[in-house]
């Protein structure tokens, strides 16, 4: 039961997808009057505009920013043609970068933060992930740039870089149950703790350093990851 009555905004761009959670929510026993569900394509800039102006109508400040949308595919650099290559960049650092760009003015009014779910591909490189590795590389040092550039405002960014998370990613890149389970079971060999990480490991990061307990804390890269990116190569 949730104890605790954030005003929440979710959004994504499937409505079914979206219900569902909100149902998760409301069973939980957040009311209903504190959360906002708002379906929105976050590489459509107009979309995005008015998912922030909705906020704004709808509880009136912005505290906490988390940009956690990302695509992912699996091809080399000579497989990727530019329509590919676009895809996953206008997802995964174009959407956050504007996205940020248009909340700024209201986490500095709030002293708030932002928390960009990156990856452990933004630091280590991985085959045939060309275009999702740079990606995260960039957002990372998005994070790095905003922490420089906010912290004079009071607004402290941060970034959660999961490991191998036990989500659709893979399966709506492409990959089918089987490959992707069997996926699951070869990489519990290369994480140190021998397994790998679930959805709510990562959540409980990102309100980690959505908190006051991490108000100290800015510029930084928060592995969660079972300590792959420590894992000699194997």
């Amino acid at each position: 039961m949730i104890q605790f009555q954030p005003r929440l905004v979710i959004t994504g761009r499937v409505k079914s997808k979206l219900d569902a959670v909100e149902d998760s929510l409301l069973t939980a026993g957040l009311k209903q009057d504190r959360l906002l569900v708002a379906v929105c394509d976050v590489t459509d800039d107009a979309q995005l505009h008015n998912l922030v102006q909705r906020t704004l109508e709808t509880f009136g400040k912005i505290d906490v920013l988390v940009n956690n949308a990302a695509v992912v595919d699996f091809l080399t650099v000579m497989e990727t043609n530019m329509t590919q290559f676009d895809r996953i960049m206008n997802t995964n650092i174009r959407s956050p970068f504007l996205l940020t760009k248009l909340c700024i003015p209201h986490l500095i009014q709030t002293k708030g933060c932002v928390i960009n779910v990156s990856s452990i591909s933004g630091q280590l490189t991985f085959p045939q992930q060309a275009s999702y590795n740079i990606s995260k590389a960039a957002l990372d040092q998005f994070t790095g740039i905003l922490a420089n550039e906010l912290g004079e405002h009071g607004v402290r960014v941060n970034s959660v870089n999961p490991g191998l998370i036990r989500t659709g990613i893979y399966l709506k890149s492409g990959m089918n149950q089987e490959t992707y389970l069997q996926f699951l079971e070869d990489q519990k060999q290369k994480q140190a703790l021998g397994r790998v990480g679930e959805p709510d490991e990562v959540a409980k990061a990102i309100t980690f350093l959505a908190s006051d307990q991490a108000s100290f804390t800015s510029g930084q890269i928060l592995y969660v990851d079972g300590g792959r990116h420590k894992k000699p190569a194997i």
